[in-house]
C-alpha cells in the first residue's frame, strides 16, 4: 500500500503530468514522508538550490507564494485554502497543489492525503470551510481537500467564475465547489 501510494502521489505531484501546475520531476531522495499521518501524505523537499530560507525569497519568485516553510524549504501562500484560485503550486497552502483542468477553472488549490474524520492535525484539511473527499477515478485511493458547501447554503467563493455546489460522486450529496464540466 505504501509503495502504491508513493507512486500515485509522486506521479500526481512531481511528474510533468497533464492537469498539474507543477512541471518538476521528483526523485525518491526528494520525498519526505510525514510519519504519524494515517494517509501517509508526503511533502516534497526541493533541490537545495530551489529551497527558500525567508519569506522574501518566496515573494521574489512571483509565483503567488508569500511564506517560506524553512524546515522544508517550501514556498506557499499563507492565506490560501482549498478552492483558492491559483496558477502554480506556490499560490496554494503548504503541501498544496494547483489542480488544473475542466473541473478546476482558473486553478484550484488542493491538498491530498486527508482523512474524512480528522478535525485537527496532519490529516485535517486546512481552513474552516473545507471538505475531505474522494472523486474516484484518478484520485483513488487518495482523498483530497475541496472548498466545502451545502445545497441551498451560501454560494461558493468563486461562484462568479462558474463554481457551484456539486457532488464528488454520482448521486452523492452536494458538498464541494467545482465547475460543472469535465471529470
Amino acid at each position: 500500500m505504501l509503495y502504491d501510494l508513493l507512486n500515485v502521489y509522486a506521479a500526481t505531484h512531481c511528474g510533468n503530468m497533464p492537469g498539474s501546475a507543477s512541471g518538476v520531476w521528483c526523485l525518491p531522495s526528494q520525498i519526505m514522508w510525514q510519519y504519524g499521518s494515517s494517509e501517509n501524505t508526503a511533502m516534497f523537499v526541493p533541490l537545495p538550490a530551489m529551497a527558500c530560507g525567508t519569506d522574501a525569497n518566496c515573494v521574489a519568485r512571483q509565483d503567488g507564494s508569500d511564506t517560506c516553510d524553512v524546515t522544508h524549504g517550501l514556498c506557499y501562500k499563507k492565506a490560501a485554502v482549498p478552492g483558492s484560485a491559483c496558477a502554480s503550486d506556490g499560490a496554494c497552502p503548504l503541501d498544496g497543489v494547483c489542480s488544473l483542468g475542466p473541473r478546476f477553472e482558473g486553478g484550484y488549490c488542493q491538498t491530498f492525503g486527508c482523512a474524512a474524520n480528522a478535525t485537527t492535525g496532519i490529516d485535517a484539511c486546512p481552513g474552516t470551510n473545507s471538505f475531505c473527499g474522494q472523486r474516484g477515478g484518478p484520485d483513488e485511493p487518495i482523498s483530497s481537500c475541496y472548498e466545502k458547501c451545502t445545497s441551498g447554503g451560501p454560494a461558493c467563493s468563486r461562484a462568479s467564475a462558474g463554481y457551484r455546489c456539486e457532488s464528488l460522486t454520482t448521486n452523492g450529496p452536494l458538498n464541494v465547489c467545482l465547475v460543472n464540466s469535465g471529470t
